[in-house]
């Protein structure tokens, strides 16, 4: 079981305001390739956010939406899962950033077929470009780095990068592709 804790620093301030506490357990499988449950104590609910902005280290948010034209055909009786949200939250001094494009509030790009890098939520390159385009800040740190979508993207907006990944393949799978981006022959 691995407990992460995100926390927001204020250069000004020097303040510390915890944005989310996951824990993250294996519930089956192996070393390679697990069965993972993650739960999150605080962060990623309404309350968090609410939270986080009451306590001055988050002073704006928006809701934006990744619309998948080929969403998973299943659906177990529920609507189809074609759209992602997530937030974009700051704090004063670090607005989103990029050209009149690139502020709007959806992204529409097709999801990542699981063989693509044996991982089963890869993001596409045109949804983290988007989203690393968008931040103000010059470094990027992803806490679940996956296999390096974000990683990639940082290196394209010309970013520095620190990724942090538990599952040795995937660690692995994340710095081909991060070199790659690097030595301009990403795909």
């Amino acid at each position: 079981m691995i407990i992460v804790k995100v926390e927001l620093h204020s250069a000004i301030t020097g303040q510390k305001t915890e944005l989310a506490r996951m824990m993250i357990d294996n519930i089956g499988g192996d070393l390679k390739r697990g069965n993972y449950r993650a739960r999150t104590f605080r962060g990623r609910s309404a309350e968090g956010l609410d939270k986080a902005m009451t306590a001055g280290s988050v002073s704006r948010f928006a809701l934006l939406v990744w619309e998948k034209p080929n969403p998973m055909p299943m659906r177990n009786k529920h609507y189809l899962p074609d759209t992602e949200p997530f937030v974009h939250a700051w704090s004063k001094g670090h607005a989103p950033v990029g050209d009149h494009h690139d502020m709007h509030r959806t992204i529409r790009a097709a999801s990542v077929k699981t063989s693509a890098f044996d991982h089963p939520t890869v993001k596409p390159d045109a949804v983290m470009d988007k989203i690393v385009r968008n931040v103000a800040g010059s470094t990027i740190c992803d806490p679940f780095m996956g296999t390096g979508s974000t990683g990639v993207a940082a290196v394209k907006a010309g970013k520095a990068f620190v990724g942090i990944e538990q599952n040795p393949t995937h660690f692995e799978t994340a710095c081909r592709r991060i070199a790659a981006a690097l030595e301009g022959t990403a795909p």
